[in-house]
């Protein structure tokens, strides 16, 4: 329980690594009102995180049943209607993102403010982050349930650490303060790509007739 459970414990330790770091550079380049802007990314994020992750853990027993039973075609049926499912999320969160951002915002920040006008802004460009995201926590799920821990595990670690904090420290520097709210849409956007490449090279593989 412990081994196959450990990618979740690192998405719960990689929210924490996100929101110091992402604190940390905010501060640094926008001030205490960058700060404050950021807090409501910070807010909304868990519930992001819930919405993915329901999709994901309503799948595991489906997925974690059929491949103990060797039924590798509801296997396969369950993930797809578990990664629809997830896009149709992410893209309504998004959506709502999008449009409602100056209603987020103001829900924790004066509309006079300066923080307001920050979050008022940044918001869209966070909830880019949200489709990938889905995808991504659906497949980290999806390897759980089939016991592949250090797969599930290494993509844990890419999207909530190794590629999150560079992109965080770096990618300020190269495009100005939109990076600091673009940092986590190209974690995940990156891990999207290595997850989904690895998918289909493995399937492919299996696909193969022997020679």
């Amino acid at each position: 329980m412990a081994r196959i459970g450990f990618a979740t414990f690192l998405q719960e330790l990689a929210m924490g690594i996100m929101m110091i770091t992402g604190n940390y550079m905010f501060l640094r380049r926008l001030g205490e009102d960058g700060v404050a802007a950021f807090s409501v990314g910070c807010y909304l994020f868990p519930i992001i995180f819930s919405i993915s992750n329901a999709v994901a853990q309503s799948s595991q027993p489906i997925i974690s049943f059929n491949y103990g039973a060797k039924n590798m075609e509801r296997v396969g049926r369950a993930l797809r209607i578990a990664l629809a499912t997830a896009v149709l999320s992410g893209l309504l969160i998004t959506l709502c993102m999008w449009i409602g951002s100056p209603l987020l915002s103001m829900v924790f920040l004066p509309a006079d403010s300066v923080a307001f006008a920050i979050a008022s802004n940044g918001l869209p460009l966070l909830g880019l982050c949200t489709l990938f995201f889905a995808v991504n926590i659906t497949f980290i799920g999806y390897y759980q349930s089939i016991e592949k821990v250090v797969i599930s595990t290494v993509y844990s670690m890419l999207r909530g650490i190794i590629f999150v904090v560079p992109a965080f420290l770096f990618l300020p520097g190269l495009i100005g303060d939109s990076g600091l709210w673009l940092s986590i849409p190209v974690a995940e956007v990156t891990t999207m790509l290595t997850i989904i490449t690895v998918y289909l090279v493995r399937n492919s593989r299996k696909r193969r007739p022997a020679t």
